[in-house]
């Protein structure tokens, strides 16, 4: 359950163990409010299920569109969740409101300092060159954030 940290995996055992192994620590002993929230996500109605994968589905339509209009971004297209991992190693180099960026970290701290669209650095899932952006927001957020980051990367150097 996205945003509860509640959830399972129906994996081989070899490879249940091994998440076993490095996340036990991490995911035992979920609060008794999120388990109450996931009986009743499983046992409530389910219309609201089929409502939001369609406009999941329309973010991230929207999403990748616009992301696709930002030169030299490159973008697989998501298969699931809510989060557009782009590469923007590209623009690594170039000077941005007087902040040279070297990274996906300094991407970020300067894109949010200057242009006020905070996105996650690649760096921290292993992936330096790539940023996250979640899409689990409104259109207009969606649009409006999009806006300026290509406005910041077309204009801003």
């Amino acid at each position: 359950m996205t945003g509860w940290r509640m959830g399972w995996a129906v994996a081989p055992v070899p490879v249940v163990k091994a998440m076993d192994t490095i996340q036990s620590q991490e995911t035992s002993c979920p609060s008794s409010v999120s388990q109450a929230a996931l009986v009743a996500a499983l046992t409530g109605p389910q219309e609201c299920v089929a409502e939001m994968r369609a406009q999941f589905a329309a973010r991230r339509e929207l999403t990748c569109g616009l992301l696709k209009q930002i030169p030299n971004v490159k973008l697989p297209v998501p298969d699931g969740a809510f989060y557009a991992f782009f590469d923007v190693s590209a623009y690594f180099g170039k000077t941005f409101g007087g902040t040279v960026v070297a990274d996906s970290l300094s991407f970020c701290n300067a894109l949010l300092e200057q242009a006020h669209v905070n996105l996650v650095p690649g760096v921290a899932f292993g992936a330096e060159g790539f940023v996250r952006m979640s899409f689990a927001t409104g259109r207009e957020t969606i649009e409006a954030g999009i806006a300026r980051l290509k406005d910041w990367l077309t204009t801003g150097q």
